[in-house]
């Protein structure tokens, strides 16, 4: 079975401003602002960890809520920065 592993859209520009990271898709004109636990989790989209496997490195590392919540707050972030084509799906 292959691993679908998370990677930063080529084309995305982002700037740091403050606590924030700013992402911009030129190709659809999507705007993302993310803060530090979504820099966290965007940085970690490098092609060598899959959505499940980055979930659980934010259970791992962040406290404050439920792991169930955290898992759901990452995997709908994940889902929405793919629908917005922020960052991709590649099968190894």
């Amino acid at each position: 079975m292959k691993k679908e592993l998370l990677l930063i859209n080529p084309d995305i520009v982002s700037k740091d401003m403050e606590n924030e990271r700013y992402l911009f898709n030129p190709v659809t004109g999507c705007i993302q602002v993310i803060n530090e636990m979504g820099k966290f989790i965007y940085m970690n989209c490098n092609g060598r960890f899959s959505k499940n496997e980055i979930i659980e490195m934010v259970v791992k590392n962040y406290t404050g809520a439920s792991q169930e919540k955290i898992r759901k707050q990452v995997n709908g972030f994940l889902e929405k920065m793919i629908r917005m084509d922020l960052i991709q799906s590649s099968s190894k």
